[in-house]
This record gives structure tokens, C-alpha cells and sequence, in this order.
């Protein structure tokens, strides 16, 4: 289970190493939310999930995790955008301009995502990507945005208030005792060591 947000090509590493080592292993990706990727571990339903950290102590779920790093959160807009005319962009303007949000950043309900009372939920990252080319902007992840970025059909701007990132961290979360097993075992180390190169 994973989180939108979750570099793809962190996934795609992780997928291949299973079936190098685990061939007979079916590995199944499935974009939930973090209320349903957590019930899925907690039923058993689940083995892994990939999501972000809620800034918290301690889950809001009997499970447990493995911090993989951070992910940069920077905010990105369309080559048309009247944000990118001004030389000193504030949250201000931020709030005057439609803020496109990933339904999971929306639920995980911290504050440092929702910026712009104009705020539109897209569930899709490609489809959030593909809006802000028109209109408005989207906080996202660094990693996610690369691709856009090389082509021109995205830009990152930099509101005076976020000095270069906000780093939010990964983690996988799993049921406690899971690692026990040595193929979840395997799969966390994996998870683990291939994020170091993707993050």
C-alpha cells in the first residue's frame, strides 16, 4: 500500500529486488489513503504501507515504522502562471491563486499543506500535475516533479516564507512483530537501503 506522494521510482527499485530474490512473492501496489492503508495493516490485509510521517510521536495505529529519509516539499506552477512575474513571491500570493492538494496531503490534515482558501482536492498526481499547467499551484515533492521540471511544463517558485524545502519523512509502517519474518525482514532492509538512493 503507498501513498501518492511515494517516488515511483523508489517502488519500481523495491519491485525489482523482490523479484530477484522472491521470485514466487506477488507484490501488489495499491494507492490508499492513510486511514485505509493503516486499517489495512491492522486487519492483516496488508503487510507494508509507504506513506508520509504526520509529524507525530506515535502512529495513530497499533503498527510501527521505519523512517526512510525526507522528501522536499516545494511548490510548483504552469509556465503561464502570474506567480512566476513577481520577483518576491509570498504566502500571500500563494493564497490569492487556486492551491491544487492531494487528497492524502488533505487528509493527513496538517496545517503546512493548506495555504489557499481557494484549495481544489485532485486524488491523481498526474492529473493535479496537468492542472497546474493551466492554473494555479501544488505543493508536492521534489522527486515527483523532476520529469516536469526537465520539460519546461512546470517551474518551482520560492515563497520568501520556505527557505529552500519543507522536508516531510517517508516511512514504511507495518504491523509490529511483521519483521520478524525474514522475507518482511528482507523487505524493510530493502525498502530502507534503496530510499537512500531515490531520497
Amino acid at each position: 500500500v503507498y501513498d501518492v506522494i511515494v517516488p515511483l521510482k523508489l517502488m519500481a527499485k523495491v519491485e525489482q529486488r523482490m523479484r530477484t530474490q522472491y521470485p514466487m512473492i506477488s507484490v501488489n501496489w495499491l494507492h490508499r489513503t492513510r486511514q485505509e492503508a493503516l486499517d489495512l495493516l491492522q486487519q492483516g490485509s496488508a503487510d507494508f504501507a509507504l506513506m508520509p510521517n504526520r509529524e507525530m510521536v506515535f502512529s495513530e495505529a497499533d503498527v510501527t515504522w521505519v523512517n526512510l529519509g525526507p522528501l522536499h516539499l516545494k511548490c510548483y506552477v504552469g509556465k503561464g502562471s502570474p506567480l512566476l512575474e513577481n520577483d518576491c513571491i509570498t504566502v500571500a500570493h500563494l493564497q490569492n491563486e487556486t492551491q491544487y492538494i492531494t487528497e492524502n496531503f488533505l487528509m493527513m490534515d496538517v496545517g503546512y499543506v493548506k495555504v489557499s482558501p481557494k484549495m481544489q482536492v485532485v486524488s491523481n498526481n498526474d492529473l493535479l500535475c496537468e492542472l497546474i499547467k493551466l492554473n494555479g499551484w501544488a505543493a508536492m515533492p521534489e522527486e515527483y516533479m523532476q520529469d516536469y521540471l526537465k520539460t519546461g511544463e512546470l517551474f518551482e517558485i520560492r515563497p520568501k516564507e520556505l527557505s529552500d524545502s519543507k522536508l516531510i519523512s517517508l516511512n514504511v509502517y507495518f504491523p509490529i512483530g511483521k519483521d520478524n519474518k525474514k522475507v518482511f525482514s528482507d523487505t524493510i532492509n530493502w525498502i530502507v537501503e534503496l530510499s537512500q538512493s531515490v531520497l
